[in-house]
């Protein structure tokens, strides 16, 4: 028994060694997004508030609350919280490792392996401080223990499928798609050697039922709570994701307009012949029957194909499902005969699309070969910290005892500024987009005015277009046909 564990362990070992290293190299070297800030300045608000609960109707209370184990708010915020998220998905790696061996053996563990580690995709999402990668992590660790139903029925199990996807659907609510995953696996796996079949399905059942138990009695329990202390639970949240508004013809539409764009994104991440060949490993997984991720994968996409929200880091899971189909098929496909090459083989070739992506985005994200989607949103919108390098560099030359961010990001500028160990504080007056803050962001920069005061503006409808004082720097960023929102500073002195 040792001597077929070892190598496996092993290999397991050496793949998470190569994770680890490549996702923590330069973790600061891409801008702060807007939500990385929110998370962290949720697990700020829990500990000041010394509330739990605080911001329970955002949906993601459990990603807080990891973020509050590390005191993300404390130090370097941002690195503390990418680095975080790292750590997270380094276990969802080794869930999705565990399934592909569960269910095609080593072979199929080494392929998948190498697929996630040398995603693209994955590569730009595991190193932001996004509850996606905590959610999916809870979620792949689900699909874990669900996948052992192929060799036993064990309580414990369920058990644990039901807790992870409850601390999944508290990391992110929109994981509440991945509560069918004790479902699908009882309908697509079985254990081939215990007992009759009459009493498989006997066991199976009872599997089934405590996982539902556990993760529908664990949501219950959580909502009871949060009314019982008065607020608001994730209702308006999932309403707003699955609403019908027009019937079968807009989800219809939807669904169109949606895999459309996915198609689009996914062969910017992954190029044209990577995405062939992963539709190719689906339909051959449809073929040979091997219907647990393949269900699990359609089920999960379906759902979010007809959310009204669309966002790439949604898919996160769902991509990570694929891309373990495709090491599962190749493995099976490759045999024992041809393993060798093909491992050679798809080594070299996602090594080759990976290794340029990583290069870039790590020293020059400006130049990143993102997807289009995704430049605009994380590097060229005002949810994005692009362009605080430039603040800070050119705020060294001045004597600054404050500054003033007025712009929706200013968290992330705050974060940024604690990182660089900042002798000046830089404070965040609320700048809510229904503009119901502007008079009083007006009236704050009016009353700010004294020696060593600056004020950061975005270009945005809902904070003031100016402030009073002098114009030091305007820093304006344009790439690949797209404009960021100027950010302009002041000086307030009189």
């Amino acid at each position: 028994m040792r001597a077929v564990r070892r190598p496996y362990l092993l290999i397991v070992v050496l793949f998470g060694v190569f994770f680890f290293a490549s996702r923590l190299n330069g973790l600061l070297g891409f801008p702060p997004f807007i939500d990385e800030a929110f998370h962290i300045h949720m697990a700020e608000r829990i500990a000041l508030t010394s509330s739990p609960l605080e911001q329970l109707g955002e949906g993601r209370q459990f990603t807080a609350w990891y973020y509050l184990l590390f005191q993300a708010y404390q130090g370097a915020p941002i690195w503390i919280a990418r680095a975080a998220t790292v750590i997270a998905s380094m276990l969802s790696l080794g869930a999705f490792l565990f399934v592909a061996r569960q269910l095609g053996g080593t072979s199929a563990m080494i392929l998948t392996g190498i697929l996630l580690v040398f995603s693209p995709f994955h590569y730009f999402f595991e190193r932001l401080a996004l509850a996606d990668s905590i959610a999916g992590a809870a979620t792949a660790c689900a699909l874990a223990f669900a996948a052992r139903l192929a060799s036993r029925t064990a309580v414990i199990d369920a058990v644990a499928v039901g807790l992870c996807c409850f601390v999944a659907f508290g990391a992110k609510v929109n994981a509440l798609i991945f509560y069918a995953i004790p479902i699908i696996a009882v309908i697509t796996l079985s254990p081939s050697r215990d007992g009759s079949p009459q009493g498989r399905a006997a066991r199976k059942v009872r599997w089934l039922m405590i996982a539902l138990a556990v993760e529908i009695g664990c949501l219950v329990a959580f909502a009871l709570l949060a009314r019982w202390r008065g607020l608001g639970f994730y209702d308006g949240l999932i309403a707003r994701g699955v609403s019908a508004e027009g019937g079968i013809q807009a989800l219809v539409t939807q669904f169109a307009a949606s895999l459309s764009d996915i198609m689009t994104w996914m062969t910017g991440y992954f190029g044209l012949i990577g995405v062939a060949l992963l539709v190719i490993a689906l339909l051959a997984m449809l073929i040979t029957r091997r219907c647990f991720l393949l269900l699990m994968l359609l089920v999960s996409a379906a759902v979010l194909l007809v959310s009204q929200r669309q966002d790439t880091r949604f898919w996160v899971t769902p991509v990570a499902l694929w891309l373990t189909i495709g090491g599962v098929m190749l493995a099976a496909i490759a045999g024992q005969r041809w393993h060798s090459w093909i491992v050679i083989a798809v080594t070299f070739a996602s090594v080759l699309t990976w290794l340029p992506f990583a290069t870039t985005l790590r020293f020059d994200p400006l130049n990143a070969p993102l997807p289009i989607v995704d430049y605009r949103q994380y590097l060229m919108t005002d949810a994005a910290g692009t362009g605080f390098d430039r603040v800070f560099a050119v705020l060294e030359s001045h004597d600054v005892q404050t500054l003033i961010g007025v712009l929706p990001n200013c968290h992330a500028l705050r974060y940024s500024g604690m990182t660089r160990q900042l002798d000046y504080a830089i404070t965040c007056p609320p700048a809510r987009p229904d503009g119901q803050d502007l008079q009083t962001l007006t009236q704050l920069l009016a009353e700010s005015r004294a020696d060593g005061m600056f004020a950061l503006l975005d270009a945005v409808p809902f904070v003031p277009d100016s402030a009073p004082g002098q114009i030091i720097e305007t820093i304006s960023i344009q790439a690949r046909d797209l404009s960021r929102p100027t950010l302009t500073l002041y000086q307030l002195t009189p």
